[in-house]
């Protein structure tokens, strides 16, 4: 990163400052537990810590103790991006906090491309402290800085993603182009959410290879498809069944359907019917047989709730967008919350709507963290409300909204019912970034407080 002046040094050492203090508090009070270290709270992370040791020891890429009898799905479960990373710090017995200082590396690294990228765009630096600002309270993005998660990798390819896509519509250097297709594997190698986007990708380098009469986007959209294709085919060879990853399979019917069904039909019967199909599912013999059996169930009631479950699953990408990450501040500062242990907003959201959720959140947190929270929702709208003005502003580059909203769009609709800030995290510095290109809605605001605190 070249610092060129004294704007650029002022906002590099805030932002170091920051991940500092969330770095030390996960290291003073190692309470990056919750989120790794001895006592899991979340499976993930044991997940992508084994399958690293397991790629070390044994040269094989399992999501599971090999000890045990071996089980297939945790074979295609994590993706190989995040193990391979976590991996190289395992070949030197590496303690979690060195990894942890390096994931807040990579956050600060993240956050900088945007600012510099948004700088190409007539992005003003007397907003700065509007960045921070939001950054600051948007705590997801520093608190998934110090987890043993895939959120702060899975960022800074999406950021490349962004970076490089930019600069290409800017200047129309091919190399943008090359660097946007290794970005797009490394962000599909992290999530599987991502292999996806290789599809509206590949519509769009196409469309510009034939506006910009130049052969390299098209020939560069190859990679990505490639890549994933090599998936599919690494994980057939093991597995004998086509696909990505089983969590795909695992989302829809364990939280997609479930979380629809119980929002329709209540607990009772909707574990009855989600523990029927497992026990027949069980009942085959193969691995692609019980998987399929389990995807085709899911499928099938959402097909035949298709309008309901839409909603439902817009529903959740709202709840997402404005979700204050309650979850992430009570796990990263170990509050003592005892009546939250087992359910939390999704359960009681789906099991008994709002009122659930406000009667769950006073019974379990102070009223200064609802204060919190509180503040942070309301952030949130006004990020949203920031957002959407940004997006269909013709004053502002359309090439830049573009990129913009189809990175937006694309992450938030597919999340759904699950939907929690962890899953925008990796959007953060993007969709501040996005809002701060908006000079003429900064500029409106600006005055309108001025002549409010003149009064």
């Amino acid at each position: 990163m070249k610092i060129k002046d004294k704007k650029d040094l002022i906002f590099i050492l805030i932002l170091i400052f920051i991940h500092l203090i969330y770095f030390s508090i996960s290291f003073y009070y190692d309470n990056y537990h919750p989120f790794s270290g001895t006592n899991f709270k979340m499976s993930d992370s044991y997940q992508y810590l084994i399958e690293a040791e397991n790629i070390i020891s044994q040269g094989i890429f399992y999501s599971g103790d090999l000890n045990l009898p071996i089980n297939p799905q945790n074979y295609t479960l994590r993706p190989p991006g995040y193990p391979l990373f976590l991996s190289l710090f395992n070949y030197f017995d590496a303690p979690f906090y060195v990894i942890l200082f390096f994931q807040n590396i990579i956050s600060i690294i993240s956050i900088y491309l945007i600012r510099k990228t948004i700088l190409l765009y007539n992005y003003d630096k007397k907003y700065d402290y509007l960045f921070i600002f939001l950054l600051f309270i948007t705590p997801s993005q520093f608190i998934y800085a110090n987890a043993i998660l895939t959120e702060v990798l899975f960022q800074f390819f999406i950021v490349l993603m962004f970076v490089n896509a930019a600069k290409y519509l800017k200047f129309k250097n091919p190399r943008a182009v090359f660097w946007y297709s290794c970005a797009l594997i490394g962000a599909a190698y992290v999530k599987p959410v991502m292999y996806l986007f290789v599809i509206p990708s590949t519509i769009y380098m196409l469309y510009l290879a034939f506006k910009h009469k130049k052969y390299h986007p098209a020939a560069f959209s190859i990679l990505p498809i490639l890549a994933v294709l090599l998936i599919f085919k690494w994980n057939y060879n093991r597995t004998q069944r086509i696909q990505y990853s089983s969590i795909e399979t695992i989302n829809l019917l364990d939280y997609n359907v479930k979380f629809f069904l119980l929002s329709k039909i209540g607990e009772e019967k909707t574990d009855k019917i989600i523990d029927s199909i497992h026990k027949e599912a069980n009942l085959l013999e193969t691995y692609n047989e019980n998987f399929t059996f389990l995807d085709t169930s899911a499928k099938n009631i959402i097909k035949e709730n298709l309008f309901s479950y839409t909603i439902y699953h817009l529903q959740g990408s709202i709840y997402a967008l404005l979700d204050p990450g309650r979850f992430d501040l009570s796990y990263f500062f170990m509050f003592k919350t005892p009546n939250a242990k087992n359910k939390g907003i999704l359960f009681h959201i789906n099991n008994g709507g709002i009122k659930g959720v406000l009667a769950f959140l006073t019974n379990s947190y102070s009223p200064i963290l609802l204060l919190f929270l509180g503040i942070i929702i309301l952030f949130n709208i006004i990020k949203l409300l920031g957002y959407l003005l940004f997006i269909f502003s013709p004053s502002i580059n359309l090439n830049i909204r573009i990129i913009s909203g189809c990175f937006f769009f694309y992450i938030v609709l597919l999340v759904g019912p699950v939907g929690a800030s962890r899953y925008l995290m990796p959007l953060v510095p993007i969709i501040i970034g996005s809002i701060l290109l908006n000079n003429s809605m900064l500029k409106t605001v600006s005055n309108t407080l001025k002549k409010s605190f003149s009064k």
